[in-house]
């Protein structure tokens, strides 16, 4: 399983900063200056996750998870 972050909608150094605060720089990040990214998956708001299978099959949850609620998407995953 692999995370990757997609930011847009601020500046790239507020997206930086983001990142640092919050303890999130373990694993990659996009800056999607254009919003190029979000606009292929079809998302309108943040936060939002995209969920892509192995086959390239894609579920979109606009909402925010937390630790809870990603475990759950996680875990659910595995069990498929």
């Amino acid at each position: 399983m692999v995370f990757i972050g997609v930011a847009g909608r601020d500046s790239e150094d507020a997206v930086q900063n983001f990142i640092v605060n919050r303890g999130l720089s373990s694993f990659t990040h996009i800056y999607d200056e254009e919003l190029e990214i979000w606009r292929s998956f079809g998302i309108p708001d943040q936060p939002a996750w995209v969920l892509i299978n192995g086959d390239g099959a894609t579920q979109v949850i606009v909402s925010q998870l937390g630790v809870d609620g990603i475990t759950e998407v996680v875990n659910a995953l595995i069990d498929a």
